[in-house]
């Protein structure tokens, strides 16, 4: 049996984080759905410019697109493209992005994909996870907090970008992210809701590792 954990989110919630040292104390393979989508947007945004989301053109190229990941690094065609998605111009682009459909789809399908290749668990962490991912989770989570508070965390991780821009940036895609027609965040039903507003990284790892453990027991 393979074991499922969904962890969706509003952006700087903690998702990655958590999701990544849930991964070192279970042993499980994580799959950071985000980092997927801004792969995709890297990659069309390097390759074209002011590229029409809605041609065929595009749409032929998005359907061959095909990544391979290892840890927390994402590699396009044997290069690690990592250090290359968490630009301001990737943080605008991604939304635009994962609004299509058929891009949607696309990472869905890259998903699975990767999600064959556990053979003992897997956690995935992203926005629309234990509603359209993985429904059948064995545990779903929704991490949340305040927008100042995640604006303060992504400032710390990127001071190139003044905090006021990276709050305005939370709540611009807070927006987009829970009114886009396809794949909006929500609270999955039978996810536990976590404020992590008060916690640390490592409380938030405690109270999901006991959770899970509760579930499988």
């Amino acid at each position: 049996m393979v074991f499922k954990i969904a962890i969706d989110g509003p952006a700087g919630s903690g998702k990655s984080t958590t999701a990544c040292l849930l991964r070192k104390r279970l042993g499980y393979k994580t799959i950071n759905s985000g980092s997927i989508y801004r792969a995709v947007a890297y990659v069309l945004d390097s390759t074209f410019k002011n590229a029409d989301l809605e041609s065929k053109n595009i749409r032929d190229f998005v359907n061959l697109l095909d990544f391979d990941m290892f840890k927390d690094e994402i590699l396009y065609n044997n290069h690690n493209i990592s250090n290359y998605l968490r630009s301001k111009r990737i943080d605008e682009y991604v939304s635009l992005v994962a609004k299509k459909l058929y891009i949607r789809k696309k990472v869905g399908n890259l998903q699975n994909k990767f999600i064959k290749c556990s053979d003992t668990g897997i956690i995935i962490e992203g926005r629309d996870i234990g509603t359209n991912v993985l429904p059948d989770a064995t545990l779903k989570i929704y991490l949340d907090a305040s927008p100042k508070v995640r604006a303060k965390r992504r400032f710390l991780e990127r001071p190139d970008i003044s905090y006021e821009d990276t709050l305005a940036g939370i709540i611009e895609r807070d927006y987009s992210d829970k009114t886009r027609e396809h794949g909006a965040l929500v609270v999955a039903e039978g996810a536990i809701i976590i404020n992590t507003d008060d916690m640390s990284t490592e409380e938030v790892v405690d109270k999901i590792f006991d959770l899970f453990q509760n579930k499988i027991n």
